[in-house]
């Protein structure tokens, strides 16, 4: 274990805790820090000694390996070689193993997902035209024009 990685704490998660935790240096000694407040100083429930929940660690990501991209890059990489902070006392952020490539099936999905969304926008509009060529020609009739 060491500093900056991206661990999952099962059991952790509640109210001003995401069940995330990242390796850090406090006090001359490793601690993991919920990822919700990002420092050991803010509260003491969302940080732990190392040695109480070593065998609940579940490694997800080192971060010092790794680099921050936008959520709509980050879609696209696989679950091993990717890591999501949710909000918390800060902003999202998304991080992806650096040297990892895009997934095909993550970008099949993705494209998948883009086209549905593309599709229902277009056929919401084209209902859109109908209705308002129809009330167009409602009111030319009704003017007589």
């Amino acid at each position: 274990m060491k500093e900056n990685e991206l661990y999952e704490l099962p059991g952790s998660y509640g109210w001003c805790r995401h069940g995330l935790v990242v390796i850090q240096k406090y006090c001359e000694r490793l601690i993991a820090v919920d990822t919700y407040w990002g420092r050991p100083e803010t509260f003491g429930h969302t940080w732990y000694e190392i040695d109480e929940v070593r065998d609940k660690l579940k490694f997800i990501l080192d971060l010092t390996t790794a680099r921050k991209v936008y959520r709509d890059e980050w879609d696209v990489f696989a679950d091993s070689d990717r890591a999501h902070i949710p909000v918390g006392s800060s902003s999202e952020q998304y991080y992806v193993r650096n040297g990892a490539l895009p997934s095909p099936t993550k970008q099949i999905a993705k494209l998948e997902r883009e086209i549905s969304e593309v599709e229902a926008s277009m056929t919401f509009a084209q209902n859109r035209l109908k209705e308002h060529r129809q009330a167009l020609a409602n009111l030319k009739l009704q003017e007589g024009l």
